[in-house]
Protein backbone atom coordinates (compact mmCIF):
# COMPACT_ATOMS: atom_id res chain seq x y z
CA UNK A 1 0.00 0.00 0.00
CA UNK A 2 1.52 3.58 -0.66
CA UNK A 3 1.93 6.07 1.71
CA UNK A 4 -0.54 7.97 -0.04
CA UNK A 5 -3.19 5.65 0.47
CA UNK A 6 -2.27 5.22 4.03
CA UNK A 7 -1.94 8.79 4.63
CA UNK A 8 -5.62 8.87 2.90
CA UNK A 9 -7.34 6.17 5.38
CA UNK A 10 -5.47 7.93 8.64
CA UNK A 11 -7.24 10.91 8.02
CA UNK A 12 -10.73 9.37 7.22
CA UNK A 13 -10.66 7.77 10.41
CA UNK A 14 -10.33 10.55 13.02
CA UNK A 15 -10.75 14.28 12.62
CA UNK A 16 -7.64 14.46 15.02
CA UNK A 17 -6.07 12.28 12.49
CA UNK A 18 -6.78 14.84 9.86
CA UNK A 19 -5.43 17.75 11.59
CA UNK A 20 -2.24 15.63 12.49
CA UNK A 21 -1.76 14.19 9.00
CA UNK A 22 -1.87 18.24 7.87
CA UNK A 23 0.53 18.94 10.16
CA UNK A 24 3.17 16.37 9.28
CA UNK A 25 2.66 16.46 5.59
CA UNK A 26 3.29 20.65 5.77
CA UNK A 27 6.14 19.75 8.18
CA UNK A 28 7.79 17.56 5.75
CA UNK A 29 7.62 19.81 3.10
CA UNK A 30 9.90 22.20 5.04
CA UNK A 31 11.99 19.70 5.70
CA UNK A 32 15.34 19.40 3.39
CA UNK A 33 15.58 15.50 2.53
CA UNK A 34 17.75 13.15 4.20
CA UNK A 35 19.38 11.04 1.25
CA UNK A 36 22.12 12.35 -1.18
CA UNK A 37 19.39 14.02 -3.74
CA UNK A 38 18.09 17.14 -4.47
CA UNK A 39 15.74 19.02 -2.96
CA UNK A 40 12.31 20.26 -4.12
CA UNK A 41 10.25 23.23 -2.30
CA UNK A 42 6.69 23.52 -2.73
CA UNK A 43 4.65 26.88 -1.81
CA UNK A 44 0.84 27.55 -1.75
CA UNK A 45 0.18 30.99 -2.75
CA UNK A 46 -3.35 32.16 -1.58
CA UNK A 47 -4.95 28.84 -1.32
CA UNK A 48 -8.00 30.46 -0.15
CA UNK A 49 -8.58 31.57 -3.44
CA UNK A 50 -7.58 28.77 -5.27
CA UNK A 51 -10.69 27.75 -8.33
CA UNK A 52 -11.32 24.62 -6.41
CA UNK A 53 -8.47 22.49 -4.20
CA UNK A 54 -11.45 21.44 -1.76
CA UNK A 55 -15.08 21.90 -0.62
CA UNK A 56 -13.90 23.90 2.78
CA UNK A 57 -10.57 25.26 4.37
CA UNK A 58 -10.40 21.74 6.43
CA UNK A 59 -10.18 19.81 2.60
CA UNK A 60 -8.22 22.24 1.02
CA UNK A 61 -5.57 21.91 3.51
CA UNK A 62 -5.58 17.83 3.82
CA UNK A 63 -5.71 18.36 -0.64
CA UNK A 64 -2.70 20.52 -0.56
CA UNK A 65 -0.91 18.44 2.04
CA UNK A 66 -1.27 15.29 0.09
CA UNK A 67 0.32 17.57 -3.11
CA UNK A 68 3.10 18.19 -0.78
CA UNK A 69 3.80 14.75 -0.02
CA UNK A 70 3.64 14.03 -3.40
CA UNK A 71 5.62 16.70 -4.87
CA UNK A 72 8.34 16.05 -2.38
CA UNK A 73 9.07 12.67 -3.32
CA UNK A 74 10.01 14.07 -6.26
CA UNK A 75 13.84 15.11 -4.43
CA UNK A 76 14.91 11.73 -5.34
CA UNK A 77 14.91 11.96 -8.93
CA UNK A 78 16.94 15.00 -8.68
CA UNK A 79 20.59 14.81 -9.12
CA UNK A 80 22.40 16.18 -5.36
CA UNK A 81 22.42 19.96 -5.45
CA UNK A 82 19.63 20.34 -7.68
CA UNK A 83 16.47 22.13 -6.18
CA UNK A 84 13.19 22.78 -7.51
CA UNK A 85 11.11 25.36 -6.84
CA UNK A 86 7.26 25.04 -7.60
CA UNK A 87 5.17 28.81 -6.66
CA UNK A 88 1.58 27.27 -7.03
CA UNK A 89 -0.66 30.06 -8.13
CA UNK A 90 -4.04 28.28 -8.91
CA UNK A 91 -5.65 24.55 -8.03
CA UNK A 92 -8.92 23.26 -9.91
CA UNK A 93 -9.21 19.82 -9.08
CA UNK A 94 -10.48 17.54 -11.23
CA UNK A 95 -14.42 16.86 -11.03
CA UNK A 96 -16.56 18.37 -9.24
CA UNK A 97 -17.55 18.66 -6.02
CA UNK A 98 -20.81 18.62 -4.09
CA UNK A 99 -22.07 18.95 -0.59
CA UNK A 100 -23.44 15.50 0.56
CA UNK A 101 -24.34 14.56 4.21
CA UNK A 102 -24.02 10.83 3.18
CA UNK A 103 -20.58 10.96 0.81
CA UNK A 104 -18.69 14.34 1.55
CA UNK A 105 -15.82 13.30 -0.24
CA UNK A 106 -17.56 12.49 -3.40
CA UNK A 107 -16.51 14.32 -6.60
CA UNK A 108 -18.43 13.67 -9.93
CA UNK A 109 -16.41 13.55 -12.51
CA UNK A 110 -17.93 13.93 -16.20
CA UNK A 111 -15.14 14.55 -18.62
CA UNK A 112 -16.81 17.36 -19.79
CA UNK A 113 -14.97 20.50 -18.27
CA UNK A 114 -14.16 19.63 -15.38
CA UNK A 115 -10.55 18.50 -15.92
CA UNK A 116 -7.98 18.87 -13.47
CA UNK A 117 -5.84 22.20 -13.81
CA UNK A 118 -2.83 24.14 -12.11
CA UNK A 119 -0.76 27.28 -12.79
CA UNK A 120 2.58 27.55 -11.28
CA UNK A 121 6.18 29.31 -11.80
CA UNK A 122 8.65 27.29 -11.21
CA UNK A 123 12.68 27.02 -10.77
CA UNK A 124 15.26 24.39 -11.52
CA UNK A 125 18.61 25.60 -10.13
CA UNK A 126 22.17 23.95 -9.33
CA UNK A 127 23.82 26.02 -6.73
CA UNK A 128 23.19 29.89 -7.66
CA UNK A 129 22.22 29.08 -11.52
CA UNK A 130 19.36 28.32 -12.82
CA UNK A 131 18.60 25.83 -15.47
CA UNK A 132 15.30 26.59 -16.21
CA UNK A 133 11.94 28.21 -15.36
CA UNK A 134 9.33 29.55 -15.61
CA UNK A 135 5.11 29.88 -15.90
CA UNK A 136 3.41 26.53 -16.17
CA UNK A 137 -0.41 26.46 -17.00
CA UNK A 138 -0.89 22.38 -16.68
CA UNK A 139 -3.88 20.62 -17.77
CA UNK A 140 -5.39 17.50 -18.76
CA UNK A 141 -8.42 17.60 -20.69
CA UNK A 142 -8.43 13.79 -21.55
CA UNK A 143 -7.74 12.70 -17.44
CA UNK A 144 -10.61 9.96 -17.76
CA UNK A 145 -8.55 7.88 -20.51
CA UNK A 146 -5.96 7.28 -18.03
CA UNK A 147 -7.79 5.55 -15.55
CA UNK A 148 -5.74 2.06 -16.24
CA UNK A 149 -2.20 3.73 -15.34
CA UNK A 150 -4.25 5.25 -12.14
CA UNK A 151 -4.33 3.49 -8.54
CA UNK A 152 -8.06 3.12 -7.51
CA UNK A 153 -8.77 4.80 -3.95
CA UNK A 154 -5.95 6.91 -4.32
CA UNK A 155 -6.71 10.55 -3.45
CA UNK A 156 -5.95 12.97 -6.24
CA UNK A 157 -4.74 10.45 -8.61
CA UNK A 158 -5.43 12.72 -11.59
CA UNK A 159 -3.86 15.30 -10.50
CA UNK A 160 -0.41 13.40 -9.56
CA UNK A 161 -0.24 11.78 -12.43
CA UNK A 162 -0.67 15.68 -14.42
CA UNK A 163 1.86 16.63 -12.19
CA UNK A 164 4.34 13.45 -13.02
CA UNK A 165 3.46 13.67 -16.59
CA UNK A 166 4.80 17.74 -16.38
CA UNK A 167 7.97 16.12 -14.62
CA UNK A 168 8.89 13.84 -17.06
CA UNK A 169 7.86 16.01 -19.86
CA UNK A 170 9.21 19.64 -18.57
CA UNK A 171 11.60 19.28 -15.49
CA UNK A 172 13.78 16.08 -16.31
CA UNK A 173 14.83 16.70 -19.87
CA UNK A 174 16.44 20.39 -18.50
CA UNK A 175 18.40 18.49 -16.15
CA UNK A 176 20.41 16.90 -19.44
CA UNK A 177 21.41 20.67 -20.85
Amino acid sequence: MSSLCTVHRFWKATSAGAAACVALALGMGCLPTAQAAGSVELVFTQPERYTDAGIDAVERQRNLALLTLHVQGWSAQLPDGHRLRLVVEDVDLAGEQRLNLWHPELRILRGTVDWPRMTLRWSLTTGERELQGGEARLSDKGYLMFSARLRQGEPLSHERRMLDDWLQREVLPALAR
